[in-house]
């Protein structure tokens, strides 16, 4: 793991027979996460106001243009408390040599690890550099050339929020530009193995 591989991408991670972390990876936050902003006021001031017809009340749960009931916020939870459970179960099925349930449960909080306290709880097998992989592999496999290819979505990673704001720097932001298909929550409802401080 290199970079941030956190939430999601250490739950991809888990497949992996052993996981290597690059010294300064941030890893963990094991959870999950739905946001939304309740822009109904925001719209208001501007004049703008939202109308839905719907089939049934619950129909435009976790809608922005209003505030969430008591009854779609337990309904959510629910929703969020199952794919946690489901998350503890994959990082037990990778990690059951190493950590117990109960372990895992301490860890899985939604708190980021470096590699080195990483290491520490168990969530990675070591820390190395990918050169040494590759190295390590070609090896054991007793390979004389590897060709290591990497897959990016283009388009699908930004790296921080003012990757969002086109042509923005972290000092001057226009609102007016945002950049909904890179921002999760104002382009739709989303569950996400996700870090978001």
């Amino acid at each position: 793991m290199t970079g941030t591989a956190t939430s999601g991408g250490y739950y991809v991670a888990l497949a992996a027979d052993e996981i290597i972390a690059h010294p300064t990876s941030v890893t963990g936050s094991i959870g999950v996460i739905a946001m939304k902003f309740n822009i109904e006021k925001f719209l208001s001031k501007i004049g703008i106001q939202e109308e839905t017809i719907k089939s049934a009340d619950k129909k435009d749960i976790w809608s922005p243009f209003r505030p969430s009931t008591p009854e779609e916020k337990n309904i959510m939870q629910t929703i969020i408390n199952k794919f946690h459970e489901r998350f503890v179960k994959v990082v037990l099925a990778g990690r059951e040599s190493l950590l117990s349930k109960e372990e895992i449960e301490k860890l899985a909080d939604g708190r980021i690890f470096t590699a080195d306290q990483a290491l520490d709880v168990k969530l990675i097998d070591r820390i190395g550099y990918l050169d040494d992989v590759v190295k390590e592999m070609k090896n054991s496999l007793k390979l004389k050339e590897a060709k290591v290819i990497t897959y990016n979505r283009r388009g699908s990673y930004k790296g921080t929020i003012y990757s969002v704001f086109p042509g923005a720097s972290h000092k001057e932001i226009n609102l007016v530009a945002i950049n909904g298909d890179g921002f999760a929550p104002i382009s739709g409802l989303q569950f996400m193995y996700l870090w978001r401080p």
